[in-house]
């Protein structure tokens, strides 16, 4: 997509600050994690199409998995295989899983907070590790996108 080749023109930067400075403050509205990462992701695998989209791809696979756990842990197991079966088939996160975008991550990091969130508030045994990822989420749902972390709030 026309949005995906922005991104890849804009890993041609050859240092952070240019990336921040020209990829992120005036080439992009979105903020900078997904194309740090991207810019990371690159200069180890490459600019592929497959290289750029699979952790992606990844990302909506592992919301598959982490909404059937959610569904599991706050229903049954029956609302986790529907709420699991439904993410498969809904259009938006196939294609945006498709896509080297932040949404597909956006997903996932909305749905591992929703699994912290849960395990600081109603677990009996509370563990600081799960309000330290808790907080994880939300540093990695703002440098995702910026209606995400506004969910967050």
């Amino acid at each position: 997509t026309n949005d995906e080749l922005s991104a890849i023109n804009r890993l041609e930067y050859d240092n952070f600050s240019d990336l921040i400075e020209k990829g992120v403050k005036t080439g992009d509205m979105h903020p900078a994690g997904v194309q740090v990462f991207e810019k990371i992701w690159s200069s180890i695998f490459g600019t592929s199409e497959l290289a750029l989209r699979f952790p992606f791809v990844l990302c909506g696979v592992a919301s598959i998995f982490l909404i059937f756990l959610i569904g599991l842990k706050w229903f049954n197991r029956r609302t986790g295989i529907f709420a699991a079966a439904i993410l498969c088939v809904l259009y938006f996160p196939i294609i945006q899983s498709e896509l080297a975008r932040p949404y597909s991550p956006g997903l996932l990091i909305t749905l591992l907070t929703a699994w912290f969130y849960h395990k600081v508030l109603f677990c009996e045994v509370k563990k600081y590790k799960n309000a330290i990822f808790l907080g994880l989420c939300f540093a990695a749902g703002m440098y995702t996108h910026y209606f995400l972390f506004l969910f967050f709030l």
